[in-house]
Protein backbone atom coordinates (compact mmCIF):
# COMPACT_ATOMS: atom_id res chain seq x y z
CA UNK A 1 0.00 0.00 0.00
CA UNK A 2 1.35 3.51 -0.97
CA UNK A 3 0.48 4.98 2.52
CA UNK A 4 2.36 1.91 4.18
CA UNK A 5 5.31 2.45 2.21
CA UNK A 6 5.50 6.14 2.58
CA UNK A 7 4.97 5.64 6.58
CA UNK A 8 8.45 3.44 6.50
CA UNK A 9 10.40 6.02 4.44
CA UNK A 10 9.20 8.50 6.74
CA UNK A 11 10.25 6.28 9.71
CA UNK A 12 13.59 5.65 8.16
CA UNK A 13 14.70 9.03 7.30
CA UNK A 14 13.95 10.19 11.11
CA UNK A 15 15.89 6.69 12.21
CA UNK A 16 18.76 7.66 9.88
CA UNK A 17 18.87 11.61 11.35
CA UNK A 18 18.37 10.74 15.15
CA UNK A 19 21.54 8.10 14.24
CA UNK A 20 23.88 11.30 12.50
CA UNK A 21 23.14 13.66 14.83
CA UNK A 22 23.87 11.39 18.25
CA UNK A 23 27.33 10.05 15.91
CA UNK A 24 28.22 14.03 15.88
CA UNK A 25 27.59 14.62 19.16
CA UNK A 26 29.38 11.92 20.17
CA UNK A 27 32.62 12.77 18.27
CA UNK A 28 35.37 15.13 20.61
CA UNK A 29 35.75 17.48 17.36
CA UNK A 30 32.01 18.62 17.16
CA UNK A 31 32.91 19.85 20.41
CA UNK A 32 36.55 21.86 19.97
CA UNK A 33 33.83 23.41 16.73
CA UNK A 34 31.79 25.04 19.45
CA UNK A 35 34.15 25.40 21.61
CA UNK A 36 36.65 27.56 19.06
CA UNK A 37 33.01 29.57 18.31
CA UNK A 38 32.57 30.72 22.22
CA UNK A 39 36.36 31.49 22.15
CA UNK A 40 36.48 34.32 19.50
CA UNK A 41 34.27 36.31 21.32
CA UNK A 42 35.23 35.28 24.35
CA UNK A 43 38.88 36.85 23.11
CA UNK A 44 36.82 39.99 22.14
CA UNK A 45 35.64 40.60 25.71
CA UNK A 46 39.01 40.21 27.45
CA UNK A 47 40.66 42.58 24.92
CA UNK A 48 37.95 44.99 25.32
CA UNK A 49 37.59 44.69 28.66
CA UNK A 50 41.51 45.90 29.42
CA UNK A 51 42.00 48.41 26.54
CA UNK A 52 39.08 50.36 25.10
CA UNK A 53 38.90 50.66 21.41
CA UNK A 54 37.61 54.19 21.64
CA UNK A 55 41.27 55.72 20.88
CA UNK A 56 41.89 53.22 18.20
CA UNK A 57 38.77 54.27 16.54
CA UNK A 58 39.34 57.58 16.78
CA UNK A 59 43.17 57.25 15.46
CA UNK A 60 41.24 56.25 11.87
CA UNK A 61 38.54 58.46 11.73
CA UNK A 62 39.95 61.30 13.38
CA UNK A 63 39.62 63.55 10.27
CA UNK A 64 36.07 62.30 9.77
CA UNK A 65 34.74 63.58 13.39
CA UNK A 66 35.76 63.90 16.75
CA UNK A 67 34.83 61.27 19.44
CA UNK A 68 33.48 62.33 22.76
CA UNK A 69 33.14 59.53 25.18
CA UNK A 70 33.27 55.71 24.69
CA UNK A 71 31.98 53.78 21.94
CA UNK A 72 32.36 50.55 23.79
CA UNK A 73 29.13 48.18 24.74
CA UNK A 74 27.92 45.08 23.87
CA UNK A 75 26.82 45.78 20.24
CA UNK A 76 30.18 46.48 19.17
CA UNK A 77 31.72 43.20 21.15
CA UNK A 78 29.22 41.32 18.84
CA UNK A 79 29.92 43.28 15.49
CA UNK A 80 33.91 43.00 16.27
CA UNK A 81 33.24 38.96 16.91
CA UNK A 82 31.81 38.53 13.32
CA UNK A 83 34.02 40.39 11.41
CA UNK A 84 35.97 39.79 8.20
CA UNK A 85 38.46 37.30 9.55
CA UNK A 86 35.70 35.19 11.57
CA UNK A 87 33.45 34.94 8.39
CA UNK A 88 36.25 34.15 5.88
CA UNK A 89 38.57 31.99 7.60
CA UNK A 90 37.56 31.35 11.86
CA UNK A 91 34.20 29.85 10.81
CA UNK A 92 34.90 27.95 7.96
CA UNK A 93 37.97 26.44 9.87
CA UNK A 94 35.72 25.19 12.59
CA UNK A 95 33.19 24.08 9.86
CA UNK A 96 35.66 21.64 7.87
CA UNK A 97 36.52 20.08 11.16
CA UNK A 98 33.64 18.38 11.68
CA UNK A 99 31.57 18.61 7.92
CA UNK A 100 34.78 17.40 5.83
CA UNK A 101 34.74 13.39 7.29
CA UNK A 102 30.87 13.56 7.94
CA UNK A 103 30.99 10.87 4.56
CA UNK A 104 34.43 10.76 3.51
CA UNK A 105 35.46 9.68 7.26
CA UNK A 106 32.94 6.63 7.16
CA UNK A 107 34.75 5.81 3.47
CA UNK A 108 37.96 6.04 4.79
CA UNK A 109 37.32 3.61 7.97
CA UNK A 110 35.36 1.28 5.80
CA UNK A 111 31.66 1.67 7.71
CA UNK A 112 30.43 3.42 4.67
CA UNK A 113 30.33 0.17 3.17
CA UNK A 114 29.11 -1.91 5.79
CA UNK A 115 26.79 0.74 6.20
CA UNK A 116 25.26 0.82 2.67
CA UNK A 117 25.47 -3.00 2.23
CA UNK A 118 22.17 -2.96 4.35
CA UNK A 119 18.74 -1.78 2.90
CA UNK A 120 19.31 1.76 3.52
CA UNK A 121 18.31 4.42 0.97
CA UNK A 122 21.82 5.89 0.07
CA UNK A 123 19.69 9.28 -0.60
CA UNK A 124 18.24 9.21 2.46
CA UNK A 125 21.35 8.40 4.86
CA UNK A 126 22.76 11.44 2.60
CA UNK A 127 20.10 13.70 3.87
CA UNK A 128 20.24 12.65 7.45
CA UNK A 129 24.13 13.75 7.13
CA UNK A 130 23.30 17.04 5.33
CA UNK A 131 20.92 17.41 8.32
CA UNK A 132 23.37 17.03 10.75
CA UNK A 133 25.80 19.01 8.72
CA UNK A 134 23.00 21.74 8.53
CA UNK A 135 22.87 21.86 12.36
CA UNK A 136 25.91 21.92 13.60
CA UNK A 137 26.69 24.82 11.32
CA UNK A 138 23.71 26.34 12.81
CA UNK A 139 24.84 25.67 16.39
CA UNK A 140 28.32 27.27 15.52
CA UNK A 141 26.76 30.56 14.80
CA UNK A 142 24.16 30.65 17.60
CA UNK A 143 26.65 29.88 19.86
CA UNK A 144 28.74 33.14 18.60
CA UNK A 145 25.49 35.03 18.68
CA UNK A 146 24.88 33.85 22.29
CA UNK A 147 28.53 34.44 23.60
CA UNK A 148 28.86 37.98 21.32
CA UNK A 149 26.28 39.72 21.88
CA UNK A 150 24.52 38.32 24.87
CA UNK A 151 28.37 38.16 26.60
CA UNK A 152 28.80 41.72 25.30
CA UNK A 153 25.94 43.01 26.73
CA UNK A 154 25.91 41.62 29.67
CA UNK A 155 29.60 42.43 30.35
CA UNK A 156 29.51 45.93 28.46
CA UNK A 157 25.48 46.64 28.75
CA UNK A 158 23.82 48.33 25.59
CA UNK A 159 24.55 51.43 23.79
CA UNK A 160 24.61 53.13 20.42
CA UNK A 161 26.34 51.41 17.72
CA UNK A 162 28.89 53.50 15.58
CA UNK A 163 29.65 52.01 12.26
CA UNK A 164 32.03 53.20 9.75
CA UNK A 165 32.34 51.50 6.18
CA UNK A 166 35.50 52.62 6.31
CA UNK A 167 36.56 50.26 9.01
CA UNK A 168 34.55 47.80 7.63
CA UNK A 169 36.70 47.67 4.16
CA UNK A 170 33.55 49.48 2.36
CA UNK A 171 32.59 53.00 1.25
CA UNK A 172 33.57 55.38 2.96
CA UNK A 173 30.17 55.81 5.26
CA UNK A 174 29.12 55.81 8.73
CA UNK A 175 26.62 55.18 10.69
CA UNK A 176 25.27 55.86 14.89
CA UNK A 177 22.12 53.01 15.79
CA UNK A 178 20.82 53.30 18.58
CA UNK A 179 20.61 50.18 21.01
CA UNK A 180 16.57 48.91 19.17
CA UNK A 181 18.38 49.57 15.87
CA UNK A 182 21.70 48.00 16.51
CA UNK A 183 20.39 44.91 18.16
CA UNK A 184 17.89 44.59 14.82
CA UNK A 185 20.84 45.56 12.34
CA UNK A 186 23.57 43.08 14.15
CA UNK A 187 20.55 40.16 14.04
CA UNK A 188 20.26 40.41 10.20
CA UNK A 189 23.75 40.42 10.21
CA UNK A 190 24.26 37.30 11.51
CA UNK A 191 21.42 36.06 9.99
CA UNK A 192 23.52 36.94 6.57
CA UNK A 193 26.72 35.62 8.44
CA UNK A 194 24.93 31.82 8.44
CA UNK A 195 23.87 32.56 4.60
CA UNK A 196 27.70 32.52 3.84
CA UNK A 197 28.80 30.21 6.21
CA UNK A 198 26.33 27.39 5.02
CA UNK A 199 27.37 27.64 1.34
CA UNK A 200 31.04 27.03 2.66
CA UNK A 201 28.80 24.23 4.80
CA UNK A 202 27.40 22.36 1.44
CA UNK A 203 30.91 22.86 -0.12
CA UNK A 204 32.71 21.28 2.16
CA UNK A 205 29.74 18.29 2.47
CA UNK A 206 30.18 17.95 -1.33
CA UNK A 207 33.88 17.45 -1.28
CA UNK A 208 33.21 14.88 1.68
CA UNK A 209 30.61 13.03 -0.41
CA UNK A 210 32.91 12.57 -3.43
CA UNK A 211 36.57 12.51 -1.82
CA UNK A 212 37.64 9.28 0.11
CA UNK A 213 40.11 11.05 2.16
CA UNK A 214 38.63 13.50 4.85
CA UNK A 215 41.79 15.78 5.10
CA UNK A 216 41.25 17.01 1.79
CA UNK A 217 37.95 17.76 2.27
CA UNK A 218 38.40 20.21 5.32
CA UNK A 219 41.73 21.01 3.66
CA UNK A 220 40.46 21.90 0.13
CA UNK A 221 37.81 24.27 1.12
CA UNK A 222 39.89 26.65 2.73
CA UNK A 223 42.28 26.53 -0.15
CA UNK A 224 39.72 27.50 -2.59
CA UNK A 225 38.12 30.44 -0.62
CA UNK A 226 41.53 31.61 0.02
CA UNK A 227 42.36 31.01 -3.73
CA UNK A 228 38.51 32.15 -5.47
CA UNK A 229 39.46 35.80 -2.60
CA UNK A 230 42.77 36.25 -4.34
CA UNK A 231 42.05 35.94 -7.80
CA UNK A 232 38.89 37.94 -7.44
CA UNK A 233 41.19 40.58 -6.61
CA UNK A 234 42.94 40.85 -9.95
CA UNK A 235 41.67 43.12 -13.10
CA UNK A 236 42.35 40.24 -15.54
CA UNK A 237 39.40 38.36 -13.62
CA UNK A 238 37.21 40.87 -13.56
CA UNK A 239 34.79 39.12 -15.88
CA UNK A 240 34.48 35.81 -14.00
CA UNK A 241 34.26 37.48 -10.23
CA UNK A 242 29.90 37.88 -10.37
CA UNK A 243 29.90 34.01 -10.43
CA UNK A 244 32.12 33.34 -7.81
CA UNK A 245 30.66 32.66 -4.51
CA UNK A 246 33.35 34.38 -2.35
CA UNK A 247 32.28 37.78 -4.25
CA UNK A 248 30.09 37.93 -1.83
CA UNK A 249 30.66 36.87 1.80
CA UNK A 250 30.49 40.25 2.47
CA UNK A 251 27.04 41.04 2.16
CA UNK A 252 26.80 41.22 5.55
CA UNK A 253 28.35 44.57 5.86
CA UNK A 254 25.56 46.02 4.01
CA UNK A 255 23.17 45.69 6.38
CA UNK A 256 25.10 47.74 8.82
CA UNK A 257 24.87 51.17 5.87
CA UNK A 258 23.11 54.14 6.72
CA UNK A 259 20.43 53.30 3.81
CA UNK A 260 20.60 49.26 3.72
CA UNK A 261 20.80 48.11 -0.53
CA UNK A 262 18.45 45.66 0.15
CA UNK A 263 18.64 44.59 -3.68
CA UNK A 264 22.22 44.18 -3.50
CA UNK A 265 21.93 42.03 -0.65
CA UNK A 266 18.85 40.38 -2.19
CA UNK A 267 20.87 39.26 -4.72
CA UNK A 268 23.96 38.64 -3.48
CA UNK A 269 21.57 35.88 -0.71
CA UNK A 270 19.90 34.27 -4.19
CA UNK A 271 23.71 33.64 -5.42
CA UNK A 272 25.12 32.01 -2.56
CA UNK A 273 21.27 29.58 -1.96
CA UNK A 274 22.21 29.15 -5.71
CA UNK A 275 25.93 27.75 -5.22
CA UNK A 276 24.86 25.80 -1.89
CA UNK A 277 21.95 24.08 -4.27
CA UNK A 278 24.30 23.45 -6.63
CA UNK A 279 26.75 21.58 -4.02
CA UNK A 280 23.65 19.95 -2.67
CA UNK A 281 22.75 18.76 -6.64
CA UNK A 282 26.13 17.33 -6.60
CA UNK A 283 26.65 15.42 -3.54
CA UNK A 284 23.34 13.61 -4.23
CA UNK A 285 23.96 13.04 -7.86
CA UNK A 286 27.61 11.86 -7.65
CA UNK A 287 27.13 9.75 -4.11
CA UNK A 288 24.18 7.69 -5.21
CA UNK A 289 26.16 6.74 -8.39
CA UNK A 290 29.31 6.12 -6.77
CA UNK A 291 31.08 2.47 -5.99
CA UNK A 292 31.95 2.00 -2.25
CA UNK A 293 34.77 0.14 -2.65
CA UNK A 294 36.54 0.36 0.84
Amino acid sequence: MPGLHKGKEDKMVWTLINIEISKMFRKPRTYLGFIGAAIIPLTVIIIFSYKDPTSFVAKILGEMFTLSGSILNGYLVSLVTINHASINFFLPVLVVLVVGEIVAGEEQEGTLRLILSRPVNRAYFLLSKLISALIYTFLLVLIMVIVGLGGGLLVFDKGSLLVSGLLLGDEGWFNILNSAEAMRRLLMVYGGAFLVILTITFMCFFLSSILKNPIGAMIFPLILVIFLQIISSFPFFSEIKPYLFTTYMDLWVDILAPEIPWKDILNSGLILLSHSLLFIIGSFYYFTRKDILS
